[in-house]
């Protein structure tokens, strides 16, 4: 009597090798910076100082990594953004100062 018969075994295939074309790892904070940049002009100014120093710090590490670091552009568009947001919140302090000084908060009576 013959046992079952089963199909020759063959080795498991290799693990799949990175494309070339795969992006690197992000450079900390890069994206980070950018929906700060973007919130710092869109919707509240405060957040402006942070993607500007976000943008920095990710445009030095994307240099610093030597090209092991994508994301430069992204840390970029942030910082820049950042700066744009930061104008609006000193300007908006301005504002503020000059509404305060000049009669802004006129509460008193004319009687």
């Amino acid at each position: 009597m013959n046992g079952p018969s089963y199909p020759p075994s063959f080795p498991p295939p290799p693990p799949p090798s990175p494309s070339p074309g795969a992006a690197p790892a992000q450079a900390p904070g890069a994206t980070a910076a950018l929906v700060l940049g973007i919130l710092s002009i869109v919707i509240c100014p405060l957040c402006g100082p942070f993607a500007w120093s976000l943008g920095r710090k990710g445009e030095q590490a994307a240099d610093a990594s030597g090209g092991s670091l994508g994301g430069r552009g992204l840390a970029t568009a942030g910082k820049i953004l950042g700066m744009i947001g930061t104008f609006f919140l000193l300007l908006l302090i301005v504002l503020l100062v000059l509404s305060i000084a000049f009669g802004g908060g006129g509460g008193g009576s004319d009687a």
